[in-house]
């Protein structure tokens, strides 16, 4: 069996190129933690980049959709061409490469499947197929033990799974200077339907919360058309403002300065702005989903997904009820202690120990 500190991982980071989503920041702090363990990675992307390519990363700029039919039709090009010498292949989100090696996989989640009303047809189809991979895997990383269940429910062998939680990352000092002239209640990540975006509109508008505002920062999800026409029938426009991507200095300010995160998510694999938000301190109003009592405990305010009557009570609440606000920012970084990218690649690792046992 190969030891930790001799590992040589082919690693998929191509949502490092082609997205800005919590994936890519996955991809980011897991080679940085896993290199920390002693463990060498062999960084691959495919795809026409978005983003500019990290330095050190193998890049196949082929198209990844030609890829992957490619990938399916004739079984190449192999991991072996494209990370040379590793000594198994680390899929992060997408299909794994065709290869002769042991093979991990990370499953972020199976929402595309579950609530196909949430997503374009090509994202049900590409999470059929990276299921597909995942019960022929030698092991499958599942970022919560709520994946972890969903994984099991469409076949996954329970087995050969181990739940590596994501961490919190650090970001940088906020800037001194206030983000925002006036209060906001803050969302973070890619604005759609699934996401919540629209109840959560709704139930900004229906609550009493003159002189606050809402602050969007993520970017347009396939559905976000909705958002503008939302906007104008609710009469909100004034009020709300999208962001589209921040970078992390610009999160940072955004965070110091917020009342609270809202996190009104129909259906989530993991959940990394309330772990961010949780560790700086600031109250957070979130779905009541598993995965989210798994993360965050009896630290955030919970609504039934979807419930913009309840959600509007709560954004009421949270922005009326100071002393809740300073029991929720006591109890945030407690909460979020445990979440670390450390603990992430020891998980991981150990992954790796059964994919080559």
């Amino acid at each position: 069996m190969v030891t930790v500190r001799a590992l040589r991982v082919a690693l998929d980071v191509t949502a490092t190129i082609t997205g800005s989503t919590g994936v890519a920041r996955y991809a980011n702090q897991l080679t940085a933690a896993l290199a920390d363990q002693g463990v060498e990675t062999v960084p691959y992307a495919i795809g026409r980049a978005r983003h500019p390519v990290p330095a050190g990363v193998r890049h196949v700029s082929v198209p990844l959709r030609v890829v992957h039919q490619v990938w399916s039709r004739i079984g190449r090009p192999r991991a072996e061409w494209i990370a040379k010498g590793a000594d198994l292949v680390h899929a992060l989100d997408l299909v794994p490469p065709p290869s002769n090696l042991p093979v991990v996989l990370t499953l972020h989640d199976v929402t595309a499947i579950d609530h196909p009303e949430f997503h374009p047809a090509r994202r049900a189809t590409s999470q059929r197929a990276q299921l597909a991979a995942a019960r022929r895997a030698q092991a499958v990383l599942c970022v919560s033990h709520a994946t972890a269940r969903a994984a099991v429910a469409h076949g996954v062998d329970r087995a050969r799974i181990v739940v590596s939680p994501l961490g919190r990352t650090s970001l940088p000092n906020p800037p001194s200077h206030p983000t925002r002239g006036r209060p906001y209640l803050l969302v973070v990540g890619e604005v759609s339907r699934r996401k919540g975006h629209d109840v959560l509109l709704e139930a900004f508008a229906a609550a009493d919360l003159d002189g606050i505002e809402l602050v969007v920062a993520g970017p347009d999800g396939f559905d976000a058309t909705f958002r503008d026409a939302l906007v104008h029938q609710l009469g909100i426009g004034p009020r709300v403002s999208f962001l589209g991507y921040v970078d992390d200095a610009t999160l940072a300010g955004l965070y110091a300065g917020a009342l609270a995160l809202c996190f009104p998510s129909r259906a989530e694999g993991f959940g990394l702005p309330v772990i961010e938000a949780l560790g700086l301190g600031v109250p957070v109003v979130a779905s009541d989903l598993d995965v989210v009592r798994e993360v965050a405990g009896d630290s955030v305010v919970y609504v039934p997904p979807g419930d913009s009557d309840g959600l509007a009570s709560a954004l009421q609440r949270i922005v009326d009820d100071g002393d809740l606000r300073a029991a929720l920012t006591e109890a945030g970084p407690v909460a979020a202690a445990t979440f670390t990218w450390e603990r992430t690649a020891r998980a991981t690792i150990d992954a790796y120990h059964l994919a080559l046992s």
